[in-house]
């Protein structure tokens, strides 16, 4: 059984459940979730559409040995850049789970499971 999973605060935003890709294009793990993610994270990277937003995210993946990367146990990615505050949550996949910036930067980063 697959849940839909929305967040109300920043500092504690789920990361969705990866589900059905979306397009190939933008990489989202979870079509269903793409424009929720959008509406609360998009004007963080000024982002004008969802699919914007989302090939924000997939490149931010794609980039990341430019940054610090923890995966943990069931292959989940996460990718932190502590000089624009910017977080991503990647499915074993690649596909993104979610992406945006943390209120508690390193902290929130350092709090993430993986090595």
């Amino acid at each position: 059984m697959r849940s839909t999973m929305f967040c109300k605060s920043v500092i504690m935003c789920p990361e969705g459940d990866g589900g059905a890709k979306s397009s190939e294009n933008s990489n989202w793990g979870n079509e269903d979730t793409l424009q929720d993610h959008s509406d609360r994270h998009g004007s963080d990277f000024d982002s004008k559409t969802p699919q914007e937003y989302a090939q924000q995210a997939n490149k931010f993946y794609k980039n990341r040995s430019q940054y610090q990367v923890k995966v943990d146990k069931n292959g989940v990615t996460r990718v932190y850049d502590p000089k624009t505050n910017t977080f991503g949550s990647y499915n074993a996949d690649g596909s993104t789970k979610t992406f945006y910036k943390p209120t508690g930067g390193q902290n929130y980063f350092n709090n993430q499971p993986g090595n």
